[in-house]
């Protein structure tokens, strides 16, 4: 779905947003019990098996690609029969939770806190031979560098090995998407300037108590050397995030893209001169960072300077007056993507997202689709859409300037004769 693949803050609609997002499987069953109750009798069965391995991932549960990925993840290790604990911080409930799952296990647990949580995890240390921590996301969590500094003190102890995907730029700031007080990518400043921005920048619930970027560095580097692996999804997250830790060893760091799956090719209809550009914007564009504000500007842009450009939405915006001045399709599933492309009519597609991305499931599906793309010169969309012969990198983040250079791509894909016309 696409709410699968595209990763976001806080909704404005957040309680329906985690019902959206959250787990299909999760719905079986109800937490009946507190993890360190349950714990001591699931720790005695265990220690009659094999030893082996356990897996810890720790998440939010704030929906869209991160938690896609971890479920693809724990979905291929429960066919492998390992045993999985998900610790994640539910921000819409402010609870911890602990999933269980693998060996016959299918639990869901409250948990009190991230330090009753650790403390039973070191103690089962004794019992497997392997741990496995997988920090996918940390978004949301209250103490994120409590976090870090449990993984570190449990991997000190035991023979653990830790893996982290870089989802976001969390790790490099608690403004995760790089974007400053101006809503605007700051590409990594002096630090200096980040003392300064952090205290201007406008908050919101998910931002972490801790806000004083020297310690938040100190404590990310710190942790980042010590991993095993550190998985990057694109060329351009893996450059920033050696711009932020030029000291990070090469050897830790694999450059491993989402897989997406296959798709049809789109049967597209040319723009034509002289006719109305449809523009197809795919996803959930419901944040400042996904391209709302900016959306709303390129509706008033093209009220009043008359742009032949009709907006359609494959997906939503969360927000009901912008819908009103749109088509909006609303939510899709993966396998609806290219017949919805199609009887949209739509012309070329638009990634309005104005922050960068560490992967694109949208600009990767379009393109798997055969759409002409345009979107903005950042993070992995850009880096693969200037590689595409149907792409084009918008020079500003401007509304005015989107709607002229959407226009002049439109007039250029009439001419290419490998953009078949239907």
């Amino acid at each position: 779905m696409y709410e699968e693949a595209h990763p976001g803050a806080v909704r404005t609609n957040a309680f329906l947003h985690y019902l959206v997002n959250k787990p299909e499987d999760w719905q079986r069953y109800w937490v009946r019990e507190e993890f360190g109750k349950k714990i001591s009798e699931l720790t005695g069965s265990w220690k009659n098996k094999k030893k082996g391995s356990l897996i810890l991932f720790i998440d939010h549960v704030l929906g869209g690609g991160a938690n896609f990925y971890r479920q693809q993840w724990i979905q291929q290790l429960e066919k492998e029969n390992q045993l999985i604990f998900l610790f994640y911080y539910n921000f819409f409930k402010k609870g911890y939770y602990v999933q269980i799952l693998g060996w016959e296990n299918q639990l869901l647990l409250s948990c009190s806190c991230p330090d009753s949580f650790f403390l039973h995890i070191e103690a089962l240390c004794e019992i497997f031979d392997r741990l496995e921590i997988i920090p996918n996301a940390l978004v949301s969590f209250p103490d994120p560098l409590s976090i870090l500094e449990w993984c570190l003190q449990l991997k000190k102890q035991k023979a653990v090995k830790i893996i982290v995907p870089i989802h976001d730029y969390f790790c490099v700031c608690p403004s995760y998407n790089l974007l400053n007080e101006k809503d605007q990518f700051c590409g990594i400043p002096a630090i200096e300037e980040c003392r300064r921005c952090l205290v201007a920048i406008d908050k919101d619930e998910t931002y972490p108590k801790t806000l004083n970027i020297d310690l938040w560095r100190r404590k990310w580097q710190d942790f980042l050397e010590h991993a095993d692996e550190i998985l990057c999804f694109s060329e351009s997250s893996l450059s920033l995030l050696l711009k932020a830790y030029p000291t990070l060893e090469k050897s830790q760091i694999v450059l491993k893209p989402h897989a997406i799956g296959s798709f049809r090719k789109a049967k597209l209809r040319a723009p034509q001169p002289n006719e109305e550009v449809i523009v197809g914007i795919v996803g959930h564009i419901d944040t400042k960072a996904k391209g709302k504000v900016l959306i709303r500007e390129m509706t008033q842009a093209i009220q009043l300077e008359k742009w032949p450009i009709k907006l359609v939405v494959i997906g939503t915006v969360g927000d009901q007056e912008l819908e009103k001045k749109l088509h909006v399709y609303g939510p899709y599933r993966k396998e609806e993507l290219v017949s919805l492309i199609e009887s949209s009519m739509v012309n070329l597609c638009f990634l309005p997202s104005i922050w960068p991305e560490t992967f694109s499931y949208v600009t990767e599906e379009l393109m798997a689709i055969g759409a002409p793309l345009a979107v903005f010169d950042l993070g992995a969309q850009a880096e693969k859409v200037r590689r595409y012969k149907l792409g084009h990198v918008i020079s500003h983040i401007d509304p005015r300037i989107a709607c002229k250079e959407l226009c002049e791509f439109a007039l250029r894909l009439a001419e290419l004769k490998e953009f078949k016309q239907e």
